[in-house]
């Protein structure tokens, strides 16, 4: 091995770091945001399940209640215990509400389709429908919502 090749590689070793750091970062952030997830997608659920069980509502008007219920819960944790953010509440409350609505269209698009149209029980619809907004979600918040923080 020349100099050139010791130098080279000894240079490569922080970024490698760096990168291995960034990666762990972010697996804690994704396993944090499926915790909270969960969190808001029991009052989600809960939401549902009452508002259709105890012949309230629709089931996609229980699941629009559900979804914003379970937003208002995840960007309280979010902000606070996955992104750690050090900014006001209210300053990520735009880009947080912004994504959670693109997610409660997703939310709802797949709902539909799956329960309405299809006929498939609302259960299974709603699993397979939370499924479809988790990653584009937390991707969205991570990059815009708590990008400075």
């Amino acid at each position: 091995m020349t100099d050139h090749d010791r130098r080279t590689q000894y240079a490569i070793l922080p970024k490698i770091w760096m990168m291995e750091a960034q990666v762990k970062k972010i697996a804690r952030q994704i396993i944090g945001y499926g915790m909270v997830g969960l969190v808001g997608t029991l009052a989600h659920y809960t939401v549902l399940a009452m508002g259709v069980e105890f012949d309230l509502m629709s089931p996609t008007a229980a699941t629009s209640l559900g979804f914003v219920v379970g937003a208002v819960i995840n960007h309280i944790l979010n902000h606070i215990w996955v992104f750690k953010s050090k900014q006001m509440l209210r300053q990520t409350a735009f880009q947080f509400y912004g994504v959670a609505l693109g997610g409660f269209f997703l939310n709802l698009g797949v709902f539909y389709t799956l329960s309405e149209i299809a006929g498939l029980q609302y259960l299974i619809s709603q699993v397979i429908a939370t499924g479809a907004v988790f990653l584009s979600t937390f991707m969205l918040n991570r990059i815009w919502t708590f990008a400075r923080t």
